[in-house]
């Protein structure tokens, strides 16, 4: 458990590393952020593909080996 305070607004968090688990596998909050933002930067490029002339299944041929090389 992390405690997360805000002195000023007298407000203070007790957040839990782990937002789920199945089995003995762990999925950590930071993993859901990062997961988010994968996938809202594919959306927003494949929305804006069309205005730069990008083909869009290039551009999830293209996601989809950046998902595996970063994994």
């Amino acid at each position: 458990m992390h405690q997360v305070s805000f002195p000023k607004l007298g407000l203070e968090f007790r957040i839990n590393e782990v937002a789920f688990s199945i089995g003995n596998f762990e999925i950590r909050w930071y993993a859901i952020i990062i997961a988010a933002g994968f996938l809202l930067a594919f959306l927003y490029a494949s929305k804006r593909a069309k205005q730069f002339d990008v083909n869009e299944d290039g551009l999830f041929d293209c996601a989809i080996v950046g998902f595996f090389s970063a994994i």
